[in-house]
């Protein structure tokens, strides 16, 4: 059996035309007379991972001979070199393969890339960190937003709905100097975008030191696909530094593995990511000189998926093993984040504390004790159910839950699923929540008719524990959200009952540890029934760190309350988010995280109320850090802040109804300003048929959501910007501002 090229129609770009023909020919030589393999199978590293060729026992010239097309794939593929392996394709799968030709794998069909190198098809293997040693990431099965699923045209992808992400391989791909390399992307987008402009699509490499640390990021192509893109299939070439010859698409600087990734930018679309894969091609260049990159894309993935068809059969029972043992330690390394939430209603909920963020993602656990109940299991809740059950009958509304709030926010800090322990029952005194032979040993009395939470709590919070996949000797957190029932006490002796009786019992039981939990208490609402207990709360909060190290406050500065002492369902929000963010930063997990949203802004005449301008286009988008900020001289936490940039274009103003010579006010930026001095960073501002001289300006007020425009005068006096300055109707504004905001604060101050 012999292969001869067409003597016509041939544009060969190496040597000769008979270099390729032997080559061709000892490959289809290979397919026959490869002799049989008998290294043993070796450990996948993740469930889903294909088992190498190189490691199974190759039992007939089928199998041999899909290996041997693998060396074709040095060469260069031209479009005769493309047209001899069409043919040679036919010519195996009726000569050396007989009866198995029927299912032969054919470029372009289902088996066109190897289960490895699809997210879709294994993903476990797949996650969406670029940095990081394998065993220490998170697969994308562990991610709500990224879920397997059949797209026409490619098979079985990694699908991000609704979401920001990026993919990558879990095992980065070592490289070397002196060695050229290909990357190969498959990708297509499956639900447009209502602005595509801000939801693109990157392909890109992840460069990486020796212990998979994070060196730099090279961006080999962005794009701005829709649906009517179709399928999109890259390739690039690369090499760490300069390539032995000929050129390439990126030369990487002090590289040890890389990581290739895709990253889908936007959350109101779906994207679906069909195949990723690295090839040395090394050779296949100094045949060249040069790459046609995707033609020999297109030949080596067929030369992997023949490979990988032939040997199915004999691995399948083998990977099935190989899985069950990589699944299970797949499911260790997602360790689960503890948290332990004890407190009042402001920590249970209170039927006027509605409004803010309910979303429920699937990643969050709940044990379903409570004041009453030991708990037998944990739940996936939704609106409505334990803890998000408390309704308001006056609005029609269920009231939003701290401690679920901190849960979430927990979750999409670290991508840890979040086990949530809750014990708590409005208007209780601190002593509901100390054990009763403390209690007696300390002169101390619940009375009243006051439930003691120790019944249940105790038990509750040991079995919650056992319950959790590894079952974790104690608690990651547990907040503290008490004290409203205990404004008689004075500073000292609350601070004995919440270091020796409550800490104390827990710490005995072994359900927190001083290096092993971090203890996150918020400030309680500043309302004239807490006073002057509120201030002692916080002394006392902070003096406790003396016995307990890692324990953290969450101050409450104008969060908005709803009816007596407490917050509203928005101010939940913001305090059980501060709580896991100060959680996290506590055991330096993730000190912080950017949030991107929309935001509605308002042209007006006055600061409040007054007359509003119309238009008949607007857009605004944010971009916030959230962090904890603290005072630089007392250390004491402010809040959870950072820096914000936000921008708006309004279009054909219409100032009709508008008091002309009043100054005009930009109101409803997303987040306040932070107190203390000067808060904007930069501001950058276009205008059209707005008089205002040479140049145009803002200046806003500490703790204030509202921009004042400047312009100059001939004097060089800086004035307000009038509402008569602007042409009613065909007035445009455009503004970026970076500032400094306090964001635990509401720029409305609404619920």
């Amino acid at each position: 059996m012999a292969f001869t090229l067409p003597t016509s129609g041939t544009n060969l770009k190496v040597a000769t035309k008979g270099q390729l023909e032997a080559a061709i020919n000892s490959a289809i030589e290979a397919a026959v007379t490869l002799p049989r393999v008998t290294a043993a199978i070796g450990t996948a590293p993740v469930k889903g991972a294909p088992v190498r060729a190189d490691k199974i026992a190759i039992k007939d010239s089928a199998a041999a001979g899909a290996l041997a097309l693998a060396d074709l794939a040095k060469l260069p593929m031209t479009d005769a070199v493309l047209a001899a392996l069409d043919a040679l394709d036919a010519t195996f799968a009726t000569t050396a393969q007989g009866a198995k030709a029927d299912t032969a794998v054919q470029p372009g069909g289902a088996g066109a890339a190897s289960d490895g190198n699809r997210p879709g098809r294994a993903m476990a293997a797949w996650v969406t960190a670029t940095a990081g040693a394998p065993g220490a990431l998170t697969g994308l099965d562990g991610d709500p937003a990224i879920t397997s699923g059949s797209v026409a045209g490619l098979g079985e992808c990694a699908i991000i709905t609704a979401a920001d992400r990026t993919i990558s391989r879990r095992e980065a791909f070592p490289v070397h100097p002196g060695r050229v390399y290909l990357a190969y992307f498959v990708a297509r987008r499956v639900v447009n975008t209502a602005d595509i402009s801000g939801a693109g699509m990157r392909f890109g490499l992840a460069r990486l030191g020796e212990d998979y640390s994070a060196i730099g990021n090279t961006v080999l192509s962005d794009r701005t696909p829709s649906v009517t893109t179709g399928i999109i299939r890259a390739a690039y070439t690369f090499s760490v530094g300069t390539p032995p010859l000929g050129n390439v698409d990126a030369m990487l600087a002090d590289t040890v593995y890389v990581r290739q990734y895709v990253r889908s930018y936007g959350e109101d679309k779906s994207d679906a990511i069909a195949q990723m894969q690295i090839l040395d091609v090394t050779e296949a260049a100094s045949i060249e000189g040069a790459l046609d990159a995707v033609a020999l894309s297109q030949a080596v993935l067929y030369a992997e998926a023949a490979a990988q068809a032939a040997l199915d059969a004999e691995a399948g029972a083998a990977q099935a093993a190989l899985d069950a043992e990589a699944a299970a330690a797949q499911v260790a390394q997602r360790r689960p984040f503890v948290m332990l939430a004890l407190g009042q209603s402001n920590m249970r909920s209170n039927e006027s504390s509605t409004g803010g963020d309910m979303s429920t993602p699937l990643p969050i656990f709940v044990w379903n004790g409570n004041e009453t109940a030991v708990g037998s299991a944990y739940t996936q809740p939704v609106v409505g159910e334990y803890p998000l059950d408390t309704y308001n009958a006056g609005v029609g509304e269920y009231a939003n839950n701290m401690a679920y709030a901190a849960a979430r926010r927990a979750n999409e800090m670290t991508g840890r699923p979040v086990y949530l322990i809750l014990y708590a029952k409005g208007a209780h005194p601190i002593e509901a929540f100390i054990k009763p032979a403390t209690l007696t040993a300390n002169s101390w009395t619940l009375g009243g008719t006051f439930t003691d939470l120790t019944t249940y709590m105790y038990p509750g919070i040991a079995n919650a524990l056992a319950a959790i996949p590894g079952s974790p000797a104690v608690a990651d957190a547990m907040l503290w959200m008490q004290g409203e029932a205990n404004t008689a006490d004075t500073a000292a002796v609350y601070r004995n009952k919440f270091v020796t009786g409550v800490l104390g019992d827990l710490s005995a039981a072994g359900l927190i540890e001083g290096e092993e939990t971090t203890i996150v208490a918020g400030a309680l609402l500043d309302t004239p029934s807490n006073k002057p207990f509120r201030q002692y709360h916080r002394e006392v909060m902070l003096d406790s760190r003396n016995t307990w190290p890692t324990l953290r406050y969450v101050p409450a500065d104008k969060l908005p309350v709803g009816s007596g002492a407490h917050y509203t369902g928005r101010g939940l929000v913001v305090m059980g988010e501060g709580m896991a963010a100060e959680a996290l930063s506590a055991i330096h997990e993730c000190p912080g995280y950017t949030v991107d949203g929309s935001w509605s802004p308002v042209l007006a005449d006055a600061v409040t109320a007054g007359n509003v301008a119309t238009a008949t286009s607007t857009s605004a988008l944010y971009n916030a850090r959230r962090e904890m900020i603290y005072d630089a001289g007392t250390m004491r936490p402010l809040g959870i802040g950072g820096l914000v940039t936000a921008t708006c274009r309004i279009v054909n103003i219409d100032t009709t109804g508008m008091t002309p010579g009043n100054a005009i006010y930009l109101r409803g930026l997303p987040f306040l300003h932070r107190n203390g001095g000067p808060s904007i960073v930069f501001s950058g501002v276009e205008a059209e048929n707005i008089a205002f001289g040479s140049y145009l300006t803002v200046r806003t007020n500490i703790f204030s959501p509202i921009l004042k425009f400047r312009k100059n005068t001939p004097s060089a006096i800086l004035v307000d910007l009038k509402v008569s300055d602007l042409t009613s109707g065909t007035a445009d504004l455009a503004l970026t501002i970076s500032y400094w905001a306090q964001v635990s604060t509401f720029a409305d101050g609404s619920a």
